[in-house]
């Protein structure tokens, strides 16, 4: 065979094999900073802040520190997080286990402060722990997590005369009134929320809903005049009901 043939055969797989190595390491970087140990040392297996530190892909070592300061509950531990939202979710996590607010009073987002009281305020079925997260983030907007606290401490409280604290036909009511239906399984006290002046049919409505949910009782279905509710079919969730 011409020598010439033959070493062009082996230069073209040289060349080949030159390409293929340099696009696999090189189009993947971080293949370059993520070691075996890296993976050894993530959630509760790292046993201190300098396991973590120690990792060279950053999301791995944000995850190591958040891990490892839910399980020490140390909030300390989330300062070594170097992206500040990561951070802030880190603070929110540590607070919620501890159940201690003072340390969602350190999170400047909004967003995630109001996550963190509202959390804490449902474990503990206190209300005042829900009023310390704001109504509104951002311009105007409304942040479900507020109302969400309200709804679900009234369903465990299931007193409705704590619903006074709270403007008559606001949001916080109108959630107030929904929980504590929904927790007693009283119907009636979706009836009465009609009694108010410039009462909301929509919030009645939902309130009908999770009453109907919580009694399995379909036939409340019928009070409840909307096709859908927050992007939610009506009658398809009726129709689950037993």
């Amino acid at each position: 065979m011409n020598k010439r043939y033959i070493f062009g055969i082996i230069l073209f797989i040289l060349i080949f094999s030159l390409i293929g190595y340099f696009y696999y390491y090189h189009s993947k970087p971080y293949l370059t900073n993520f070691k075996l140990k890296d993976i050894e040392n993530t959630g509760s297996s790292a046993k201190s802040a300098s396991d973590c530190s120690s990792m060279l892909n950053t999301d791995l070592q944000t995850n190591c520190y958040k891990d490892l300061a839910l399980e020490k509950r140390d909030i300390s531990i989330c300062n070594l997080i170097i992206n500040n939202i990561s951070k802030e979710y880190c603070y929110s996590n540590v607070a919620e286990v501890k159940q201690d607010i003072s340390l969602c009073a350190l999170i400047y987002s909004q967003y995630i402060k109001n996550g963190c009281y509202s959390k804490i305020g449902i474990a503990k079925a206190d209300l005042n722990i829900c009023d310390l997260a704001t109504e509104k983030v951002g311009e105007g907007t409304y942040d479900p997590a507020t109302f969400n606290c309200v709804q679900k401490v009234a369903s465990i409280l299931k007193d409705i005369s704590l619903c006074k604290k709270y403007p008559e036909n606001s949001e916080k009511w109108n959630n107030c009134y929904m929980g504590t239906a929904s927790g007693k399984k009283d119907v009636s006290i979706c009836d009465s929320m009609s009694e108010v002046k410039d009462y909301q049919p929509y919030y009645q409505d939902n309130c009908y809903l999770l009453v109907a949910i919580s009694k399995q009782d379909a036939s409340i279905c019928n009070k409840i005049s909307s096709k859908f509710l927050g992007g939610i079919n009506v009658k398809e969730v009726c129709n689950t009901i037993k």
